[in-house]
């Protein structure tokens, strides 16, 4: 795969699976970096993508034989993760309803206990209206009743991962 697993995800894989952590939901899994290096870590991934971007990673999903989920469809689902992973999704929703849907999405689809990590590009002062500071994400997911468990910060990034 082209460019190797967020740092962040490549990071966190021995305290997930100290956790026991085996079922890997991919929310918005892009160029599929994260869920074909953590299969190859021995989780499961199910991936989850807009029917459009289905059509670009299809072969890639073939060839890793990952199970795959369109987004409109996850709602209906109640798959009992044990992890999902949000990496730069809610960055590219400008609509708080989207943001909160896939919140929604993320907490039904997320056994308790589970957890979910997000990763968005950090506001800061020269960008004020792009990405989003820790206040902001701690507020669109804590009304879900997430426990905020570790915070990682690298180069611009902040990834917060969250307890169900």
């Amino acid at each position: 795969y082209d460019m190797g697993a967020a740092v962040s995800v490549q990071s966190l894989v021995p305290y997930w699976k100290r956790h026991q952590v085996n079922l890997v939901l991919d929310y918005g899994a892009g160029n599929l970096r994260n869920s074909c290096y953590l299969q190859e870590q021995g989780f499961q991934v199910v991936v989850v993508e807009t029917p459009e971007h289905f059509g670009k990673i299809q072969d890639k999903i073939c060839r890793y034989r990952l199970p795959g989920i369109v987004s409109p469809a996850i709602a209906y689902f109640r798959l009992e993760a044990d992890l999902v992973l949000a990496n730069f999704v809610l960055n590219t929703i400008k609509k708080e309803a989207e943001r909160r849907e896939i919140i929604s999405n993320v907490y039904h689809n997320l056994k308790a206990g589970g957890f979910f990590l997000v990763e968005v590009t950090e506001k800061n002062e020269r960008y004020p209206q792009k990405g989003f500071s820790e206040e902001e994400l701690d507020s669109l997911v804590g009304e879900w009743g997430f426990r905020k468990t570790m915070v990682l910060r690298r180069r611009g990034l902040l990834g917060i991962q969250y307890c169900k």
